[in-house]
Order: C-alpha cells, then sequence, then structure tokens
C-alpha cells in the first residue's frame, strides 16, 4: 500500500540518518589530543546535538505512519512494524546520550585545559618576578645591618618559594593528565627552573647566615679586644698615678 511504502521510506531515511550520526560521533568522541584538536570536536558535537531535533521529526514521522498502517497490517505484520518502531526509539535515545555523555566530556577536558593554562601563566609570571627578585639581591653586602637585612629577604624567598611547591607539583600532575609531549615538556622546564632557583635560594641563605655569624663573632672578639686594650690603659694609668703620688 502507499502507506506502507511511505512508512518504509520515512524508516529508511531515519535509519540513514542515525548510521550517519553515529559515524560522525565515532570521529570525535575522543578527549585526548591538543586544545585546539578539542575545540575542533566540541564544535562537530555540538553541530550533531543540533541534528537530533532532525532526527526526533524523523523518527515522529515515522511513528505517524506507522499508526495509519498498522489498522491494514496482520497480527505477525503489526508485531514487528511495532518492534521495529521500538527499535528506532531506542536508538535514537542512546545515541541522545552518547553525544549528550561525548559533549560533557569533551568540556570537562577543555576546562582542564583552560585551568592548567591559567595555572601556568600565573606561576611562570611569579617565577620570572621570583627570579629577578633573587638576582636583585644576590650581590653580597659589606656591614652587619645590611647582611641581616639581606638575610631576612632571603628568608622570605625561601618561605614564599614552599608555599609555591605544592601549587608546582599540582601544576605538573595536570600537565601529565593533558599527555601532550610538548606541555609536558615546556612543564618539566619550568620544573628545572624551580628546582634551581629553590636550591640557589637555599644555598645563598646558608651562606647569609654563615656571614652573618662570623661578623657577629669579628664583632664579638673586636670589643672584646677593645675591652681588653682599654682595660690596661686602665692599669697603666692607675700604676702612673701611683708612682707619681
Amino acid at each position: 500500500s502507499v502507506e506502507l511504502r511511505n512508512y518504509e521510506a520515512a524508516g529508511e531515511e531515519f535509519q540513514s540518518w542515525l548510521l550517519t550520526a553515529k559515524d560522525k560521533l565515532s570521529t570525535v568522541n575522543n578527549t585526548s589530543g591538543s586544545k585546539d584538536e578539542l575545540d575542533s570536536r566540541l564544535t562537530k558535537i555540538r553541530e550533531l546535538q543540533s541534528s537530533l531535533d532532525y532526527g526526533q521529526g524523523r523518527l515522529r514521522l515515522t511513528s505517524e505512519l506507522v499508526d495509519r498502517v498498522l489498522p491494514n497490517t496482520n497480527p505477525i505484520g503489526c508485531q514487528t512494524l511495532q518492534r521495529e518502531q521500538e527499535d528506532f526509539k531506542r536508538e535514537y535515545d542512546l545515541l541522545k546520550v552518547a553525544i549528550t555523555d561525548a559533549k560533557t566530556a569533551l568540556e570537562t577536558t577543555l576546562s582542564d585545559w583552560l585551568s592548567y593554562e591559567r595555572s601556568h601563566d600565573q606561576l611562570s609570571q611569579w617565577l620570572k618576578e621570583t627570579e629577578m627578585r633573587a638576582k636583585a639581591d644576590s650581590d653580597l653586602k659589606s656591614d652587619l645591618p645590611e647582611k641581616k637585612a639581606q638575610l631576612e629577604k632571603f628568608r622570605m624567598l625561601g618561605n614564599d618559594i614552599m608555599q609555591h611547591t605544592a601549587q608546582m607539583n599540582a601544576l605538573h600532575d595536570k600537565a601529565g593528565e593533558l599527555g601532550q609531549e610538548y606541555v609536558e615538556k615546556d612543564m618539566e622546564n619550568l620544573m628545572e627552573r624551580f628546582n634551581q632557583l629553590r636550591t640557589d635560594t637555599e644555598q645563598m641563605t646558608l651562606n647569609l647566615q654563615d656571614q652573618v655569624a662570623e661578623h657577629e663573632k669579628y664583632k664579638e672578639s673586636y670589643r672584646q679586644s677593645m675591652d681588653w686594650v682599654l682595660a690596661k690603659r686602665q692599669q697603666i694609668q692607675q700604676i702612673g698615678d701611683s708612682s707619681g703620688s
């Protein structure tokens, strides 16, 4: 009948759309790759999600057409058509869920990328500024107050570095999770600079501690020597006064 041919044509059209949509989904349902690749896949996923309305329209048409066919179909044929219609609906629902899941996975991964880039930029800027601070304060001072002030600066610098250690380690872990070689190489370079800064700062702090201690020891020795000289002068003066009297 004309109704049956119309139904079969609508069913073929729906199945063709469904197969094409599944094929497109299989090519973009992947969260690995660069940020640009993920952006491109997400755009295609959104286009695919938009096409669900078309697929739903094709599905609704088959449902309307099968209702016209069933009254003129024998029981076995009715069961076959009803089962086919149920399969169409189930396949459509499964595809809709799969597209939503793929879109969510890509959006989550892209969010991880944005979070990584934001943290990377902040820590890179902090590292650059801290390296400059360490270099600016690296010239050794001559007098004790300046040495003590310099030591305090490097202690504060060391504390700042220690407070950023957890952030650097977390960023390193994020870089590994993104699974991109160029990201991991860049992160390794950042970690090397961070570790070198920490080592240099620790060494400078130890050196300054030694210098301050040595300077204080020298000042104490000098004070004791001057006290001794002063005491001797007083003794000599007292002897001279005794002799004169």
